[in-house]
């Protein structure tokens, strides 16, 4: 199939190996001068600095993101360490002790810090075992087979209850109902700005996520409850620029096309389906698959429901698109993976 994808960050350049390594016409457009999106670099006389995120989460061969580039053949292509951050505020740093102090150091600490948020922090402590839980749970339900799965799949929504009512709710609101101290939602919500996302945008539970406790402290165990592993961060050695490098060379190696400084004015429909994309230029290219990942124009109709690895990126298989990638097709089912 001819593929076109609006956009090269992390999404979009994933989306177009997956589909580059499985026989199809891939061709990406981006609208600025190199690829990468806000994992691109700044480059001056000689030097690059990059401006996106700096450490990134799952790159472990056995974690989510590292298995999805393993797939790809882009792991071997990079290299990682093990990471972690340290925050700094205007009158108070959170770093991690000189030994390691268990898996609550941090929730201790902040308790110290925040004493009229203390039941809060507990609280938020308990959800946070929760929340990482049911993503453990979920990945092993779907490697399952047979009773094994259905095993999982009850074991998931056990776990998930109790943040069942949370599900809709903003990060903001999701603050406000653990803590008072807004210095206090600001240790868990400040790294927002590397989404460019503010809480009030931005999925609640998605806070649990973006704060695992070992990201504040890599010598922490990654097990930290039955059921219930934590995820480690990394460096990419030589800057997340040689990340993108190494998916836009396994996309040329699979016989894709990235083209920037072209973006894309238009989506074309006829008759209700996608047909192509008319670019700046105002040329139409012919396509039978839109990839259009973050700001790219959309059009009002519906997406492929296509047969796509389970884990292709942001929201290539909803209904409405929205920061990830929105897809439409020709037809109304096809196998692309």
């Amino acid at each position: 199939m001819n593929v076109i994808i609006i956009g090269s960050g992390m999404a979009g350049l994933t989306a177009a190996a997956a589909l580059a390594k499985a026989g199809h016409q891939v061709s990406i457009f981006e609208q600025y001068p190199q690829p990468g999106g806000v994992t691109a670099p700044y480059e001056k006389e000689g030097y690059r600095w990059d401006l996106g995120q700096l450490l990134i989460e799952d790159l472990g061969p056995d974690e989510p993101l590292g298995a999805i580039l393993a797939e790809l053949g882009v792991l071997d292509k990079i290299r990682v360490k093990v990471d972690d951050r340290r925050y700094v505020f205007p009158d108070f740093e959170i770093n991690k002790p000189e030994k390691v102090a268990g898996l609550r150091w941090r929730i201790d600490y902040l308790k110290g810090q925040f004493p009229g948020d203390a039941a809060g922090l507990e609280r938020y402590w308990k959800d946070y075992l929760r929340f990482t839980s049911v993503m453990i749970i979920a990945r092993r339900m779907v490697k399952a087979r047979g009773i094994a799965a259905l095993y999982w799949k009850a074991r998931l929504f056990l776990k998930l209850l109790p943040l069942l009512p949370k599900k809709d709710w903003s990060a903001k609101r999701l603050m406000d109902d653990y803590f008072k101290s807004e210095k206090l939602k600001c240790v868990f919500t400040s790294i927002l700005a590397d989404f460019f996302t503010p809480p009030s945008q931005f999925i609640g539970l998605g806070i649990f996520a973006l704060n695992p406790e070992a990201s504040f402290d890599k010598r922490l165990p990654r097990q930290l409850a039955k059921d219930t592993e934590q995820l480690y961060y990394y460096s990419i050695l030589g800057g997340i620029h040689t990340l993108v490098k190494a998916l836009v060379e396994t996309i040329l190696a699979h016989g894709g096309q990235v083209y920037t400084s072209r973006p894309v004015a238009k989506i074309i429909l006829q008759n209700g389906r996608v047909s192509g994309v008319v670019d700046q230029s105002g040329k139409q290219v012919p396509a039978e698959i839109v990839v259009a990942s973050a700001s790219a124009p959309t059009p009002n109709t519906t997406p492929l429901e296509a047969s796509l690895p389970s884990w292709v990126p942001g929201g290539c298989l909803t209904r409405r698109p929205f920061e990830g990638c929105g897809l439409w097709g020709r037809k109304a089912k096809a196998a692309v993976g």
